[in-house]
């Protein structure tokens, strides 16, 4: 691409409201181009598949099946709008901060780029309702958990997205996702299902790590450890320093860069780790 053309879109909203990424030090959710597109069309224009967007966008009038100027028009300035809000400093350092007290630390926690992908497209919708930010706090984190468990965007995303940002418009996010965990996430999960899919040896089950999530969000202390953070495993060098009497207590610092969890400093970490690294040892 031409420098002359870096310059002019350093002078367009777009790079104004995506600035703020120069500073960022997240790496939890990390969209595509793809997945920016895919969340801000469901977002905005409440249906599920790009191949809609393409219609819309060429204007197409879906009742009388013709192509209008105006709807083109019109579905370019709500596409606009849905990739700003999208891009929002505010819109997505909250929804980043909501996966974080859920639990998930670290980016190997969570294996379906689209479920998180429908629980950034269930926030937007909700603060565009103007729904109170506790609400939607414990509405995003309950439906990205029971997602997790049920693998709802795994198979056909498309078609999970469309059927569920419907039924999100005409009942409400609340009423929905209690009717989904009335039906998904019965007693027959929790005392059968759930226990067989822990029968693995594979470590990055989507129910394993619902698990490890739990033990964050509970401040859970591991085996001889006095880290308290599940999402990555250094347990020899820890394990092998207490042991010694050799481990030094000092605090972990977040991304504020204010004293956190206490981490333990060894050989082979010699520094105060973050959060994301604190390790709890199962």
């Amino acid at each position: 691409m031409p420098i002359q053309r870096y310059e002019d879109f350093a002078h367009t909203d777009y790079f104004r409201a995506m600035e703020w990424l120069t500073h960022a030090k997240t790496d939890l959710y990390v969209p595509s181009y793809t997945d920016m597109l895919r969340v801000a069309f469901t977002s905005e224009f409440k249906r599920g598949r790009l191949e809609d967007l393409v219609a819309l966008l060429s204007g197409r009038n879906f009742e009388t099946r013709t192509f209008e100027e105006v709807i083109a028009e019109a579905s370019f300035r709500r596409l606009e709008d849905g990739m700003l809000r999208y891009m929002n400093a505010t819109n997505f350092q909250r929804f980043v901060m909501l996966l974080r007290s859920a639990g998930f630390v670290n980016a190997s926690m969570m294996r379906s780029q689209n479920t998180v992908n429908f629980a950034y497209i269930l926030y937007l919708t909700l603060r565009t309702q103007g729904v109170a930010p506790e609400q939607i706090e414990t509405l995003v984190r309950r439906w990205f958990v029971m997602s997790v468990l049920t693998g709802r965007d795994t198979g056909s995303p498309e078609t999970a997205f469309s059927v569920d940002i419907r039924h999100i418009a005409a009942q409400g996010a609340n009423r929905y996702r209690d009717t989904i965990e009335r039906a998904e996430l019965s007693d027959a999960l929790w005392e059968v299902g759930l226990p067989q899919q822990m029968d693995t040896s594979v470590a990055s089950s989507p129910s394993f790590n619902v698990f490890l999530a739990s033990q964050v969000k509970g401040y859970d202390k591991g085996f001889l450890s006095r880290v308290q953070d599940a999402s990555q495993s250094r347990p020899k060098c820890l394990e092998r320093r207490q042991s010694r009497g050799q481990g030094k207590a000092l605090p972990c610092y977040s991304d504020t860069g204010q004293p956190d969890l206490p981490c333990m400093v060894t050989n082979m970490c010699s520094k105060p780790m973050s959060i994301e690294v604190c390790l709890i040892i199962l």
